[in-house]
């Protein structure tokens, strides 16, 4: 009996721990998508921003699903969304956290910051005030000046303006969260 290579020498019991060891990206990609899909794990990504920026596509786009996305306009999220991205050689777990003031976008972002310590980044989505009201009743209302300021937004300059204050406000308070989990010693990596 000739032996051809020196793993042949090897017993079987060696060889299981090379071969995970040999396939631990393989590995750890399938166990983030199983994580992904079962909306378990810890975040180690979180994409935030205001509503109708694009996170929800940007994450799509960076998934590889974009071939999957309609012409339609997107509806607006209100769930927070799980996605496994790999980049180079490890699956990481990705979390969009819906921007609308109700309690997923709350609950999400304490999630995110303070109870999972794998979080390792923030992306931040910004559009530089060019959102565009998808809900017709908010945007005549808009226009008709039935506002919080009773002020008529009714062109591209006072929606641009309107949208960077808001954007700049919700910035500022995802720069407070920050502030916080970080002198708690939960920060971001």
């Amino acid at each position: 009996m000739a032996i051809e290579k020196w793993s042949d020498i090897i017993p079987s019991i060696v060889k299981v721990p090379i071969t995970v060891y040999t396939n631990r990206h393989k590995i750890q990609k399938w166990w983030k998508h199983a994580q992904a899909y079962l909306n378990k794990g810890n975040t180690n990504i979180v994409v935030l921003g205001r509503p109708n920026v694009g996170k929800s596509v940007m994450a799509a786009y960076l998934h590889n699903e974009t071939s999957n996305l309609s012409w339609d306009l997107p509806d607006t999220s209100t769930d927070v969304e799980t996605k496994a991205l790999t980049l180079e050689n490890w699956t990481k777990l990705v979390r969009v956290i819906p921007e609308q003031k109700i309690a997923n976008r709350y609950s999400g972002i304490e999630e995110a910051f303070n109870k999972h310590e794998a979080l390792e980044g923030i992306i931040y989505v910004v559009d530089y005030g060019f959102t565009d009201e998808k809900r017709a009743n908010i945007k005549q209302r808009m226009i008709d000046g039935k506002n919080e300021r009773k002020v008529k937004i009714n062109t591209i300059e006072k929606i641009r303006a309107k949208n960077l204050e808001s954007e700049l406000t919700d910035f500022k308070g995802v720069c407070e969260q920050i502030r916080k989990a970080f002198s708690m010693g939960k920060s971001p990596k």
